[in-house]
């Protein structure tokens, strides 16, 4: 799995860390629904703007298919800031 670089995921929104991640993953939005198990309208909300995110429980299954740890990367330091400070 590839590690993430430093980066300044405190001011970084979740869409952006959900796009990086999958940038990085070099895969298509169709690859990675069909490797999560999900549907392409499912998938295309998640990866939308609108306020539709991964479950908890998928998200460590996602970044193994997505092969880095960026989303992760990013929760650790949304919660050493203090929680998330974005609007959705």
């Amino acid at each position: 799995m590839e590690l993430s670089c430093q980066r300044d995921y405190v001011n970084m929104s979740l869409y952006d860390a959900l796009h990086l991640a999958l940038h990085l993953s070099r895969k298509s939005r169709d690859d990675v629904a069909a490797s999560m198990g999900w549907g392409l309208g499912n998938a295309d909300r998640i990866f939308a703007t609108e306020n539709y995110w991964p479950t908890l429980p998928n998200i460590a299954r996602l970044c193994i298919v997505l092969g880095n740890n960026v989303l992760i990367d990013w929760l650790h330091a949304q919660a050493h800031a203090g929680g998330v400070r974005h609007d959705f």
